[in-house]
């Protein structure tokens, strides 16, 4: 019979990818996670974990032993949940991973709500990340700008926001308008970062000839570089707008770029997923209108 700790060091382990990481989510020592860990392997008689520089990566048995533990700790999570006295009560530990942009629109505003409705619901908001794997655990809702495909998964639809070309004013007074190429002009360009978001197809097809000064995947950092004259960039018209140093160069096309919520099968069902994505939906609900605006 597995030690359920040593199952835990595990699942921590392959969240953290490193043994300081784990051992402080777990308020151990790095040597006794180390030492957990080692008897786990020697009870399965396999290697999970291999070092790549510096970092612990699962193996493929790693892989495989981790949605089994996963599933374990789905299921101790449900049996805590229904043997509470206030078990149809919505109460503990909601992950969310998203960008630092929708976690300024959406994400803090519901951890607000949450705080006043939702007392027993603490979230942790992890507002820095590009990819993430939710088979493996990073998360338990991910709002994304991307669709995960992964068969398993269960996704929903947030909004489309629409971008456009913006410019500062400050920079306007030194560069003449862009009208068809960008000879000349500099440009901070967004970082794809393989998410296949069509921002590189977009940039192919309407930047021609600028120079790139940056790339960046954080809109957040864009945006106020932009604003300081810096360069001309791609941003979400509900964010530039609010900007009155920022000029929309309307002669170039929109871009739309879809949202997507996404949660574990395994997970869905619990009272406290379910209620921070009402949440969620709400808030999106009342940002609508001027997340999905377009220029005329």
């Amino acid at each position: 019979m597995f030690n359920w700790n040593d199952i835990r060091v595990l699942l921590e382990v392959a969240r953290a990818n490193t043994l300081s990481g784990a051992a402080e989510k777990l308020e151990m020592d790095s040597t006794t996670v180390g030492r957990r860990l080692q008897s786990l392997e020697q009870q399965l008689n396999t290697q999970l974990f291999s070092r790549v520089s510096g970092r612990l990566s699962l193996t493929d048995d790693g892989e495989r032993v981790l949605e089994y533990a996963q599933s374990m700790e789905h299921a101790a999570i449900d049996i805590e949940q229904i043997t509470r006295p206030d078990g149809t009560k919505a109460a503990g530990r909601v992950r969310v991973s998203t960008t630092r942009t929708m976690a300024r629109a959406i994400m803090y505003p519901v951890a607000e709500s949450m705080t006043k409705d939702h007392p027993d619901i603490v979230l942790e908001i992890d507002d820095n990340v590009q990819r993430v794997d939710m088979m493996r655990g990073d998360a338990d809702i991910a709002l994304t700008c991307y669709m995960n495909h992964h068969p398993r998964l269960i996704r929903r639809k947030l909004f489309t926001a629409t971008g456009g070309l913006y410019a500062a004013k400050s920079y306007l007074e030194t560069h003449d308008r862009p009208s068809v190429s960008f000879d000349g002009h500099k440009v901070l360009a967004v970082a794809e970062i393989n998410l296949q978001t069509g921002v590189d197809k977009y940039f192919e097809e309407n930047v021609r000839g600028g120079e790139v000064v940056l790339r960046s995947s954080s809109v957040t950092e864009l945006m106020r570089l932009c604003a300081e004259g810096r360069g001309i960039s791609l941003l979400f018209h509900f964010a530039a707008q609010k900007r009155p140093e920022l000029v929309h160069l309307d002669n170039f096309p929109d871009f739309r770029l879809t949202h997507w919520l996404t949660t574990h099968p395994d997970l869905n069902h619990l009272a406290r997923i379910r209620v921070v994505k009402d949440a969620i939906f709400r808030r999106v609900a009342e940002l609508r209108i001027e997340m999905e605006y377009e220029s005329t």
